[in-house]
């Protein structure tokens, strides 16, 4: 019989596993064939772009890999709260287009300190 923490350790591993497969599968869809209904587990995953899921999906095996190795949850669930952090940030369009935009300088001012 496994410990409690144990038990409740490999339930998360497998969640995040079943996210993998999900978004896998989905990858291989065209990114605007994607639905939040291709991730069930993580309807943040849609927002990402091809490149990005791929990226993510990469991550998360060598981090799913690193987990189970080591029993330590703490890379995985770090790498999975800042990919849900950027895919949230690249829902909004405004934001979307702030971070993706290429940099112009001419679109910045110096700002004088206040006397």
């Amino acid at each position: 019989m496994l410990p409690e923490d144990q038990l409740d350790q490999t339930d998360e591993i497998l969640n995040w596993v079943r996210v993998f497969l999900y978004a896998e599968r989905a990858s291989r869809k065209e990114q605007a064939a994607r639905v939040g209904g291709d991730f069930p587990d993580a309807t943040w995953l849609q927002h990402l772009d091809d490149e990005d899921l791929s990226t993510f999906i990469d991550e998360l095996c060598e981090s799913l890999l690193e987990a189970i190795a080591m029993r330590d949850l703490g890379s995985l669930r770090n790498l999975v709260s800042e990919w849900e952090t950027t895919a949230n940030a690249l829902s909004d369009p405004i934001q979307r287009a702030t971070l993706l935009e290429a940099f112009d300088p001419n679109s910045y001012i110096e700002v004088q300190q206040p006397a």
